[in-house]
């Protein structure tokens, strides 16, 4: 390969943090993230995935660390973000990826239920963006903010979510705005909708068999955090240094399936 493109989508010297970066679709990323090069701090509320991820990662010789956080609580997130200063000097990428979830009836949802909701994936998002861009702005070098949101955002793929799903979109208003307010110092603001997306690995890291093809999916297989991390890592690479205030679906195809993803009357 041209080591022009090569040069590209080389992280090597940047630093980055990955909020749920502990299991699921945010181990995908931070394990993606440290391949191409970078140095990344894993913020996850779970002390014990956290040092597992920590260590298994370690294991591979990728420079990562772990730090504990409560990305809805201010304090918690700008505690990490200043150990993630105090260990590596800078913040180059940030990527949003922790989020909360639950399925609930309109009719039944408790009011604690929905901020449970918005504390976690917008008030978090808002908190991590802030801080960290905070360190870009005085380094003076831009960066790359990417914010996981979901297909939810802009269809119903799964009921009994309005809390989820408005959260969700909250997220892409999020990032339309920051991208035109934070875009001339440097720093570049996108989104990713993921869709249906299989864990590829348990919580003690075992593989799990994969489930039946969805036809409701036009590329018939459900994502993979790594399907999601590949987008991630183009969006933080210079690949993407001309991108900025976009949302990418990464979900098979699943937004332009004519029923949206679940069978009428379910």
């Amino acid at each position: 390969m041209n080591e022009n493109i090569i040069k590209l989508i080389d992280l090597t010297g940047k630093t980055a943090i990955v909020t749920g970066g502990a299991s699921g679709i945010g181990f995908g990323i931070t394990h993606r993230l440290v391949e191409a090069g970078a140095q990344a701090v894993m913020c996850d509320i779970d002390p014990e995935k956290l040092n597992a991820s920590e260590q298994k990662l370690k294991s591979l010789g990728l420079k990562v660390s772990g730090v504990v956080c409560d990305i809805s609580d201010e304090g918690s997130v700008i505690d990490a973000v200043g150990n993630t200063v105090s260990q590596y000097g800078d913040i180059d990428i940030v990527v949003n990826n922790a989020g909360r979830y639950y399925q609930c009836a309109l009719e039944e949802m408790p009011a604690e239920q929905w901020d449970s909701i918005y504390d976690t994936n917008v008030k978090g998002m808002f908190l991590m963006t802030r801080e960290t861009v905070k360190v870009m702005e005085e380094k003076g070098h831009g960066g790359s903010v990417i914010n996981i949101s979901s297909v939810g955002a802009t269809c119903c793929n799964i009921l009994h979510m309005s809390h989820y799903h408005s959260s969700k979109a909250a997220q892409l208003g999020f990032t339309n705005h920051l991208a035109a307010e934070l875009g001339p110092k440097g720093i570049r603001v996108n989104a990713i909708q993921p869709g249906a997306t299989f864990v590829m690995t348990d919580e003690n890291g075992d593989y799990l068999p994969v489930p039946d093809k969805p036809d409701s999916i036009p590329l018939v297989r459900l994502g993979t955090a790594y399907d999601v991390a590949n987008a991630v890592l183009f969006l933080a690479s210079d690949m993407a240094s001309y991108i900025t205030g976009v949302s990418i679906p990464v979900d098979g195809g699943l937004l332009k399936s004519p029923n949206f993803g679940y069978k009428r009357g379910e």
